[in-house]
């Protein structure tokens, strides 16, 4: 922005203060939905370990001498 078109100090707080605000609340949404679905991410990722290291021991059954 130009000197001349400068928001005034007070609008430019408030405008901070909103934005903080939001954030916050989005953060708080976030953490209520992460809440109720945690258990099922962590047996997710649980999941796909195994499959990965099964897939890993089958490849380096197949790929012995």
């Amino acid at each position: 922005m130009s000197e001349d078109k400068r928001l005034p100090i007070s609008e430019r707080l408030f405008r901070a203060c909103l934005w903080v605000l939001g954030s916050v609340l989005v953060l708080y949404v976030t953490l209520l939905l992460l809440a109720q679905i945690w258990q099922w991410l962590l047996l997710l990722l649980g999941v796909a370990c195994v499959v990965l290291v099964a897939i890993w021991v089958r490849l380096m059954r197949r790929n012995r001498w």
